[in-house]
C-alpha cells in the first residue's frame, strides 16, 4: 500500500479534511437506521476523533531488491507532505566503498541535493509523484540504506 493511499486512524486521528461534527452525523444515521447494532451511540466517543493533519511520511516500494555487481540500484519511494530527507547507508555500507550514489529523481526530475555526514541530504523535500534513490554497486553482499523523512523512517 503506498503511502498515499493510507489513511491515519489510528489511535484517534481521522484524515484531515474530516470535521467531527460530520462524523457525529455519520454516526448518528448508521446507529439509529439499524445498519450496525453492535455499538452503542457513546461508543463512538471511546474512538475520541479528532481531525489532525497527516504527518510527514515516507513508503518505501521496494524495500528489498539484490542487484549485481556494477549494476544500478534503484529505491523507489512516495512521501507524504514536505520535510528534509536525509539517506544514508547503515550496517556496514558505505557510499563511495559500495555503493556511488548517482542520483534522486522525483518522477522523471533529477534533483539538486548535498552531502553531508557521508549522507544524501535534500532540504524541504516534497514530491507529489515516485522517487527514487539510484546508485551503483559496487561490492558484493548485502547493502542498507536509511531514508528519513522528517521524523518518519523506512529502510530498504
Amino acid at each position: 500500500m503506498s503511502a498515499r493511499e493510507k489513511i491515519k486512524l489510528n489511535s484517534g486521528r481521522v484524515r484531515k479534511g474530516l470535521d467531527f461534527t460530520v462524523l457525529v452525523i455519520i454516526a448518528a444515521i448508521i446507529l439509529t437506521s439499524g445498519i450496525v447494532s453492535a455499538f452503542s451511540f457513546s461508543d463512538l466517543f471511546l474512538f475520541n476523533f479528532q481531525t489532525e493533519k497527516i504527518q510527514n511520511q515516507i513508503t518505501i516500494l521496494n524495500p528489498q531488491s539484490y542487484p549485481a555487481i556494477n549494476e544500478n540500484w534503484t529505491v523507489h519511494f512516495e512521501t507524504i507532505g514536505t520535510a528534509d530527507l536525509t539517506i544514508k547507508a547503515i550496517n556496514g555500507t558505505e557510499f563511495g566503498r559500495d555503493l556511488e550514489f548517482l542520483e534522486i529523481r522525483c518522477g522523471n526530475q533529477t534533483l539538486d541535493y548535498s552531502w553531508i555526514n557521508s549522507s544524501v541530504f535534500i532540504p524541504d523535500y516534497s514530491c507529489p509523484e515516485t522517487g527514487y534513490e539510484i546508485s551503483k554497486v559496487l561490492t558484493a553482499g548485502k547493502h542498507a540504506l536509511k531514508f528519513k523523512f522528517g521524523d518518519d523512517v523506512e529502510y530498504s
